[in-house]
């Protein structure tokens, strides 16, 4: 066949469908890595060629390659087939064609280069997750080996690589006025949106149209074409583009407490991200003369900052013995200034011991004063019985006391074992704390799931020193639905990020995924009303991420914790938390193998974006770099 015959017939033969269904039903797996290079040239490929009936994931080739693979070999094959040179199946010429599908993801990968060509890309390969149909890219990373943190790789979704996307054409029809590079940022968050409220839609036309056989999807359709069209109005008057001014950047950081092993030791780190500047720093703890070891468990809280420096506070934590729990009470202070000198460290003081060992324990800082409440240990009695015993304790440290100690508060405690909590800030009551969920007594070896939900909340007035409520000092909680699954949903700890108004969102937690064995479920908790309800719109794609303690895989009975600060920050509409997670290790690895990152969530549309950590050093440089190009103004609307 000649060559520009035989051109045309690879170009007429569409062999996306046997690749794809490689893909998901032979690999499946949550992520898979797709090789972009050529086979046979090892260069990136422009048009992808394949064969039917295909094995391998890495069996790729570039049309020209191919044509002059084809040019060479042609006459020198056996008529009935060869082996392909990329997987060794036996094939025939007439078996090849193009991969339409990963050719329309290559464009999006050029497409995505040429308007993101400030960020340096790993395009030798994408990472493909079969059940969301997504196509990622990532960045480029080199690690240094004096580093104590391995970075990892930031991950980019290719817009338009899955057709219910529809990025592209839903910038189109929102506006074609906007074309300076921050505007089309913009621009493509809120197409995000719009696309995400477009999949939420028909997610809900199609469950009432299955209850409801004689109305049509058409009919369902055309009942909310109004309310769609205003919805669309609203988006697009919503695109105000903030000019940053230096004087309205703040100090606002989140932190995370990292084991690091050394020399057959093991000892904690301090990470701190500074979030409206994009700054890392990272910290060596050293208390009483020795390297500081994090327990598990333990309640991290966030004090005031003065002129000077940031204050954290660490309470209790389990100890690395099973049945051991601590009562520590440790002051940590950092420098609060964002170009700080590198040579400065963390000071770590020993408050007074906190009355009772244990961890779980909940609180906050306010004025200077530090209130705990609840807490649990675990113990073995004479028969190697594990007990567990919930702590109904509630303490304040004063901040100015004489002789400062702890004080044990009076108010009336609801119990709560394995509960969660909150702190919010209020106009009219300033600082609160909103204790809700776990069950209401010691589980004695009972799975949570199986014991009675505490379905009583409690909001602890910072200022006034006692809970809300004159003679009823709680409140009821209530679920929106009457599926008998809400029993369970809070009796574990949960981690919660502020949302819109009065609102919670609870994001993780051991019984948030429905039935224990389907998709994860976002819920929106409604303190004021006290309602927690489903978000629909963040469980259409949940996290992965784990941001509550467990149990690792590999020792069995030791506690891994996610996350360390549970109050995170919020910038210009996103929440920011450093989450941890263990990379899979064997049986004889005995390092723990830990990877950090930035959490970045985005509250309007539901997505979650996670940023690798950067070294300090070249942290610093690029925010230097940003704060030169801004004006030495406060933040205004263009």
């Amino acid at each position: 066949m000649q060559l520009q015959s035989y051109q045309e017939q690879l170009l007429s033969n569409n062999v996306s469908n046997w690749y794809q269904r490689l893909l998901q039903e032979k690999i499946g797996g949550e992520e898979i890595v797709l090789t972009t290079k050529c086979q046979l040239s090892k260069i990136s490929v422009t048009i992808p060629i394949r064969h039917t009936s295909i094995t391998y994931i890495h069996c790729l080739f570039d049309l020209d390659c191919w044509m002059e693979h084809y040019k060479q070999m042609q006459y020198k094959v056996e008529p009935t087939g060869f082996a392909c040179p990329g997987c060794k199946r036996y094939t025939n010429f007439k078996d090849y064609g193009v991969d339409y599908t990963f050719y329309h993801v290559l464009e999006e990968l050029r497409l995505f280069k040429l308007k993101n060509n400030q960020i340096k890309l790993n395009e030798s390969q994408l990472i493909y997750q079969p059940s969301k149909n997504i196509y990622y890219v990532e960045t480029k990373v080199t690690n240094s080996a004096n580093s104590k943190i391995k970075m990892v790789a930031q991950r980019y979704p290719l817009p338009g690589c899955v057709p219910i996307f529809g990025v592209s054409r839903r910038q189109q029809q929102i506006s074609n006025q906007h074309q300076n590079e921050t505007q089309k940022r913009i621009l493509d968050e809120i197409s995000q949106t719009i696309v995400k409220l477009q999949q939420l839609l028909f997610s809900k036309l199609y469950k009432i149209f299955k209850i409801n056989a004689n109305v049509t999807f058409k009919q369902l359709q055309d009942k909310v074409a109004t309310q769609k069209h205003q919805c669309k109005q609203q988006l697009a008057k919503s695109l105000k583009v903030i000019s940053l001014g230096r004087k309205s950047l703040n100090d606002d950081y989140v932190f995370a407490l990292k084991k690091i092993a050394s020399n057959n030791q093991m000892h904690s780190i301090l990470i701190v991200y500074l979030v409206q500047y994009g700054i890392w720093y990272e910290y060596d703890l050293i208390f009483n003369g020795q390297p500081y070891v994090q327990l598990e468990q333990a309640l991290y809280i966030k004090g005031e900052s003065d002129a000077q420096k940031n204050t954290i506070y660490i309470i209790g934590g389990q100890k690395q013995d099973r049945f051991s729990q601590s009562n520590q009470c440790l002051q940590l202070t950092f420098p609060r200034n964002p170009f700080q000198v590198v040579e400065e460290q963390v000071k770590i003081v020993a408050l007074p011991d906190y009355p009772l060992e244990g961890y779980n324990f909940m609180g906050t800082s306010y004025k200077g004063n530090l209130f705990v409440f609840y807490g649990q240990r675990q113990t073995k009695n004479s028969d190697n019985q594990i007990k567990y015993q919930l702590l109904n304790s509630q303490y304040v440290l004063r901040k100015n006391a004489f002789n400062q100690k702890w004080e044990q508060m009076k108010n009336k405690l609801v119990d709560r074992f394995d509960g969660s909590f909150f702190t919010i800030t209020h106009e009219q009551f300033d600082k609160l704390i909103v204790l809700f969920g776990g069950i209401t007594k010691d589980p004695d070896g009972v799975p949570n799931y199986r014991s009675q939900q505490q379905h009583l909340g409690q909001i602890f007035v910072c200022k006034d020193e006692k809970f809300l409520g004159n003679q009823k000092q709680d409140f009821n909680i209530n679920y929106a639905g009457q599926d008998a699954y809400h029993k369970s949903l809070l009796a574990s700890p949960v981690f919660s990020c502020p949302y819109y108004g009065n609102n919670q969102l609870i994001l993780s937690g051991e019984c948030l995924k429905y039935k224990n064995n389907e998709q994860r479920e976002i819920y929106t908790f409604d303190w004021a009303s006290a309602e927690i309800r489903i978000n629909e719109l963040f469980s259409l794609e949940p996290p992965e991420q784990i941001f509550t303690p467990y149990r690792r895989k590999v020792t069995g009975y030791d506690i891994f914790s996610p996350v360390q600060d549970p109050q995170g920050a919020i910038a210009y509409g996103f929440f920011y938390v450093i989450h941890q997670y263990e990379i899979e290790q064997s049986q004889q690895e005995k390092v723990q193998k830990i990877t950090t990152q930035l959490l970045k969530i985005n509250l309007t549309n539901g997505l979650f974006f996670a940023l690798p950590y950067q070294e300090s050093s070249n942290s610093r440089e690029v925010a230097q770099k940003n704060l030169q190009q801004l004006p030495d103004r406060q933040n205004e609307y263009l």
